[in-house]
């Protein structure tokens, strides 16, 4: 059977929904529809550095989107080493904000990638790259990125 993600735009609306943990769909109120991040720590983490947030949020911004699209293409190739590397990186740069619920998300992707069927590891990528918007846009909200 294949993938509903292939499917129509109300199978793929669906499917973005589900949440996935320990191979169990998950409430679909498990995590926020909007990005939850925590500047104050970020900031207390880079000593009150304010430039310094500033930067390191510029560099998500910018390099997270060409890191999304490498994850989906080592997906579409078959290179598993490829996508949890990508999604490896992704949690790396959302855990400077603590952003939730990206940081999880790209967590389950690179620890259960192997045990995922082709679905659901569509389905986390879908939702990667969905709270990889979500992050940015809150980053340039916040910190008053253009």
């Amino acid at each position: 059977m294949p993938c509903a993600v292939h499917g129509s735009r109300s199978d793929v609306e669906k499917l973005r929904k589900i949440k996935f943990v320990d191979n169990e769909p998950m409430s679909l109120d498990a995590f926020s529809p909007t990005t939850q991040l925590d500047l104050n720590a970020t900031l207390a983490n880079l000593n009150g550095d304010a430039e310094l947030l500033q930067a390191i949020a510029r560099i998500f911004c910018e390099d997270v989107p060409p890191i999304v699209d490498a994850l989906k293409h080592a997906f579409a190739t078959g290179s598993g080493i490829g996508a949890v590397m990508h999604a490896h990186t992704i949690k790396g740069m959302a855990l400077n904000f603590r952003a939730e619920p990206l940081t999880t998300l790209s967590r389950r992707l690179e620890i259960d990638y192997a045990k995922l069927s082709n679905c659901e590891r569509e389905v986390l990528m879908l939702q990667i790259e969905s709270a990889c918007n979500e992050t940015i846009a809150e980053l340039k909200r916040e910190i008053g990125l253009n």
